[in-house]
């Protein structure tokens, strides 16, 4: 009785090990791929030396004509995914881009007010990465793109609702020529 207690432990604790072992490495292998993918199309100023960072001033809103090519990408409550209605807009803007190589652009990342500030700034900076990595896959040159999170200090529409707060939930797009 004893030795078939022993043998259902050892089982047990096999399965076990076996199960987690063979998840952590299926997880490891996705963060590895992420981690990759980030830091090959998209770096932050925090990710960057600060003697690296852009010159700031020289970003500046695009002229009026170019207003109707670098719209705000407006993104879902909770959310850094590029919806299917905003990627014409950015392969307008990687269009552009292409056509201008000696032009840059500030990619602002932007919340409504909902959440605490230190949320709000890791979600910016996350919508902003996210509209780098696919102007990227559209063949911009990271080189030429820069990020930076706003939060929620930066709202493009007062209220506190959501008619508000859906403009607000933006990358928000500024030029260097």
């Amino acid at each position: 009785m004893k030795k078939a207690t022993g043998v259902m432990v050892y089982l047990v604790l096999g399965i076990c090990m076996i199960t987690c072992f063979g998840c952590a490495g299926r997880k490891k292998s996705s963060r590895d791929a992420l981690l990759a993918a980030e830091r090959d199309a998209a770096l932050s100023f925090e990710d960057i030396a600060l003697t690296d960072a852009p010159d700031m001033s020289r970003f500046k809103e695009p002229s009026p004509t170019l207003k109707s090519v670098f719209k705000d990408i407006y993104f879902q409550y909770d959310s850094s995914v590029i919806l299917e209605d905003q990627r014409n807009i950015l392969e307008n803007i990687a269009s552009w881009m292409k056509n201008h190589p000696q032009a840059a652009i500030l990619v602002e990342g932007h919340c409504d007010e909902r959440g605490s500030n230190e949320y709000n700034l890791a979600l910016g900076e996350q919508r902003a990465l996210s509209v780098r990595r696919y102007l990227v896959t559209l063949g911009v040159s990271s080189s030429r793109m820069h990020t930076v999170s706003y939060g929620e200090e930066k709202p493009a529409v007062s209220g506190h609702d959501e008619e508000a707060w859906k403009f607000n939930r933006r990358a928000h797009f500024l030029l260097a020529e």
